[in-house]
Order: C-alpha cells, then structure tokens, then sequence
C-alpha cells in the first residue's frame, strides 16, 4: 500500500464510538485524534486481499476517555478484508482478547 491517509471509526460492543485518522504508510501506521495517538504495524497479503497489524492506541490527554473506560490505551489485532475507499477491520485488545472493536477506514487521499 502506498502512503495513504485515513479516516478511521472506532466503535466497541456497547456502543462506545471514536473517530481519528492514520496514515499507512508501506507496513507501518501513524495516526491519532484528540487524545490518543496510534502507532503499529501491519501487512497486506495481496493472494487473498486481507490486511492484518498490531496498532498500539495511548492516550495523550489525561481527560480523554478510551473506548474501554477501564484502560488507558492497548495494544489492538487488526484483521479485515482491504478494499477502497471503505475498509472493515475487526479487532480485539491483545491484553483482553474478549474485548472487540470494529475500525471502519474511509480513504482520503494519498499522501507525498
């Protein structure tokens, strides 16, 4: 994948949504929102067109709220199918694999 920025939607079971961008950029991502910032990795397998990472999510603002209100960030599996401008990953916290999260990537533009 080219470098590419996104916009992403967080959203857990029980309705807790978050919304920021990131930026793939060949097998690493970069990104953040108000009060978090995201830091990982992943790769594209282009036989069966899925994707799949590890993306770190901290929190930068004491006063933000994780989608987990128990936790102050993790370390997230990502997992999905690729496809543009719309991708759909599902992910779970690696420190507690009961809790998922579905991502849903929007395209925005390459970046230079």
């Amino acid at each position: 994948m080219a470098k590419e920025l996104w916009a992403v939607t967080f959203e857990s079971p029980d309705g807790h949504t978050g919304g920021g961008v990131v930026i793939f950029d060949m097998a690493h991502l970069y990104g953040g929102d108000a009060g978090f910032y995201y830091l990982g990795t992943y790769t594209t397998h282009p036989k069966d067109g899925t994707i799949t990472g590890l993306m770190d999510v901290r929190r930068h603002d004491l006063s933000a709220v994780f989608l987990f209100p128990a936790l102050h960030g993790g370390t997230f599996h990502l997992s999905g199918k690729f496809s543009k401008p719309v991708t759909i990953l599902k992910a779970h916290l690696l420190q507690d694999p009961q809790q998922p999260l579905t991502i849903r990537c929007t395209y925005v533009r390459d970046v230079p």
